[in-house]
């Protein structure tokens, strides 16, 4: 699945994205929690999160803001 978080209230779309991680991290674990941004965004290594699968990895949650 893909959600798009989109709009123009910064603080808002900051503060559901945190309800969502803080969910995912309490039921998944936060080795399961991909975060790309400017300063880290390497296209390989969304693509390697992506595709790449751990023993243990149930879901995958990964951001790329």
């Amino acid at each position: 699945m893909i959600f798009l978080f989109t709009g123009e209230e910064k603080f808002l779309l900051d503060q559901q994205l945190k309800k969502w991680k803080d969910a995912f991290v309490k039921k998944y674990g936060s080795n399961n929690l991909y975060i790309f941004q400017e300063d880290n965004f390497d296209p390989e290594q969304i693509a390697s999160a992506l595709a790449g699968g751990g023993l243990f990895e149930e879901k995958k949650f990964i951001i790329i803001k």
